[in-house]
């Protein structure tokens, strides 16, 4: 084979090579021109969903707010029924027992000049009595404990025959009580002197 001969082969080999080059460049780009339609169109989608989540979110936010204003409604006058029907029987148990107090834990005090206070330690009971006045009293008293419901629960009482309490004198009396229908929600007393 002559140089020109061997020339023109290399360079037809070259050209063929540069051709198959020329379009694996080609396909390259038609490639990577597809990968970046694809990715603009699943970028776009992927905005486009979080756009309609974040409208369902906001929309189911905005739904669970009215529905929890309309509960916090609800309760609301559920409560001042509540608080009316309890005020209501608190009403007819005062009429009924004339001085009708809330039992609390602790100290509960009565509005009364001799019978201060009582105090409720399990199933025993202190009662404070003080006679501020000029004379010797024997305070004959019954303290009545009510469940919620106005029924007597248990009743502690103190009956003073033969002993009296001298002026400015304070006394402790103490004993048991037994709750038979449940906690006491109100007590009330009845007083002799």
């Amino acid at each position: 084979m002559e140089k020109k001969d061997i020339f023109k082969f290399i360079s037809l080999i070259l050209l063929i090579l540069l051709i198959g080059s020329a379009l694996k460049w080609y396909n390259t780009e038609k490639q990577l021109d597809s990968i970046n339609g694809n990715f603009d169109k699943l970028k776009q989608e992927s905005e486009q969903k979080l756009v309609d989540a974040e409208i369902i979110a906001k929309k189911k936010i905005e739904d669970a707010a009215r529905e929890a204003e309309v509960k916090i409604k609800q309760a609301d006058s559920l409560k001042n029924i509540y608080s009316n029907l309890i005020a209501r029987k608190e009403k007819k148990l005062q009429n009924y027992y004339n001085n009708l107090y809330r039992f609390s834990g602790g100290d509960n005090y009565f509005n009364d000049f001799a019978i201060k206070k009582f105090r409720i330690d399990g199933n025993k009971i202190f009662v404070t009595i003080q006679n501020n006045g000029s004379q010797s009293i024997k305070p004959n008293f019954k303290i009545y404990f009510l469940n919620e419901n106005g029924f007597i629960t248990s009743e502690y009482s103190d009956i003073y025959v033969f002993s009296s309490i001298a002026p400015g004198e304070t006394r402790i009396s103490d004993g048991e009580v037994n709750f038979r229908y449940g906690t006491p929600v109100y007590y009330c007393l009845w007083r002799e002197y």
